[in-house]
């Protein structure tokens, strides 16, 4: 049997790439600053928080 990443491994998964792109968009493109892509991922890991919030809540 298969074991897949799941629940909250999955979202700290998610985090960490998303942090990394934050960190290295503004790199890549000259039309993005770090806080657009820092307030991004806020936003991102706060949407995260929120799905996590109501799947323990169901």
């Amino acid at each position: 049997m298969k074991k897949y990443v799941t629940g909250w491994r999955l979202s700290i998964i998610g985090i960490v790439i998303v942090g990394l792109a934050a960190l290295i968009a503004p790199n890549i493109n000259e039309g993005m600053t770090y806080t657009q892509t820092i307030s991004m991922f806020v936003l991102f890991v706060l949407f995260l928080a929120g799905v996590e919030l109501l799947y323990r809540r169901k």
